[in-house]
């Protein structure tokens, strides 16, 4: 079987990619911050417009009501609340740049970049604008853009678990450089475990992703592990478990896995191919043949699976020819078959050849010479 394909993680990657982390500021004797930093932010909404209502006239009291607002998605709260901030202090860095995220997630990325740039033009080393600008170059598809801002906010704090996260995912999900991302994915992980945060199921997976395709097969599947113990029902996981134990080769459980992600999905044809081409390499040919028809109805243009649904058939007509019962059936090659089971090797030969010829068009070169199809 070939090397993996990097396309297999940007095929993965826009289904399943951690959506973008924004960030909102750090306010100074802020008596929410304990309920943000454990996601108990409908409880710190409620905090801050007690504080509103007892110090109308502190910025920061508004500040991160709207902030707090934004991460809930309530909106309208947010615009309201940042609106009287921002009056009350205009030139603050930490309420600009929680504008430009507020007008982030209303779809206004022109607004977005203006606020973000104001509070930079207040505070060029404020961290949370970084990284909010990056999210605002990612929406303009700058996916370069949007790597510098996430680094230069992680200059300011390099445990930044937010922009950690954001530039991991743009590494691993969107630019497809896992030797890249692997840095920042294993040192967010590292710095949850020190602050006993307990990491989410995908934050294991990109771990192994980036793991898998760094050919680090031994570490990928130590984190998909992971990953399944907190999603056991995640097909996907299995899929990408399959893979590792595919590069350590461990056929007969990544044989076991496979099938498993097929079963679970079996219109998927990336699933049904890779499990097709296992049962090939493990020469359990027979059974090849419905997972890499599946996988061939999916992506009729895939070399390696034409590749693998050819050599299945050649195998299994040249098996045939030797059986008793072609002898039995008077089949002779070179001949029309009239009888049922002559009908079925001729049938299969010929559908044989015309995957290979397919193959050889998609540029398998090894399809273009008999004698080097199986040393696929």
């Amino acid at each position: 079987m070939k090397r993996l394909h990097l396309i297999l993680l940007l095929f993965f990657g826009i289904g399943c990619a951690t959506t973008q982390q924004s960030q909102t500021a750090t306010i100074a004797n802020d008596p929410a911050s304990e309920l943000i930093s454990t996601d108990q932010v409908k409880d710190a909404v409620a905090t801050y417009r007690e504080k509103t209502k007892s110090e109308p006239n502190d910025p920061r009291a508004w500040h991160g009501l709207g902030a707090s607002c934004t991460r809930i998605r309530d909106l309208q709260c947010a615009e309201d609340a940042l609106a009287k901030a921002l009056q009350l202090k205009s030139d603050d860095p930490g309420i600009l740049s929680s504008l430009g995220l507020l007008r982030f997630h209303q779809g206004k990325i022109e607004e977005a970049e203006e606020f973000v740039m104001k509070a930079l033009a207040q505070n060029k080393n404020y961290g949370p604008a970084w990284n909010n600008l990056g999210l605002v170059r990612h929406a303009q598809n700058n996916l370069n853009g949007a790597f510098e801002a996430f680094r230069e906010a992680l200059t300011y704090n390099p445990d930044d678990l937010i922009a950690l996260e954001n530039i991991g995912t743009l590494l691993l999900h969107f630019q497809g450089t896992p030797r890249k991302a692997r840095p920042y994915i294993v040192r967010r992980l590292r710095v949850m475990q020190m602050r006993n945060m307990k990491p989410r199921w995908d934050d294991f997976r990109d771990a192994g992703l980036a793991a898998l395709f760094s050919d680090d097969g031994d570490m990928a599947i130590a984190y998909f592990e992971q990953a399944r113990e907190r999603a056991p029902k995640n097909i996907e996981l299995y899929f990408h478990l399959g893979l590792a134990h595919v590069q350590v080769g461990e056929l007969a459980r990544a044989e076991e896995l496979l099938r498993t992600a097929h079963e679970g999905k079996p219109k998927v044809g990336l699933f049904a191919s890779y499990y097709g081409r296992v049962l090939v390499k493990r020469k359990k040919y027979e059974a090849s043949i419905p997972p890499l028809n599946i996988a061939m109805k999916a992506n009729p243009n895939d070399p390696d699976t034409v590749m693998g649904l050819g050599v299945a058939l050649e195998v299994l007509s040249e098996k045939m020819t030797r059986s008793p019962e072609y002898s039995k059936s008077g089949c002779q090659p070179g001949k029309k078959a009239s009888k049922p089971f002559c009908k079925k090797v001729a049938k299969m030969k010929a559908r044989s050849q015309k995957v290979f010829a397919r193959a050889c068009t998609l540029g398998v070169m090894d399809a273009c010479e008999p004698g080097k199809r199986r040393k696929r």
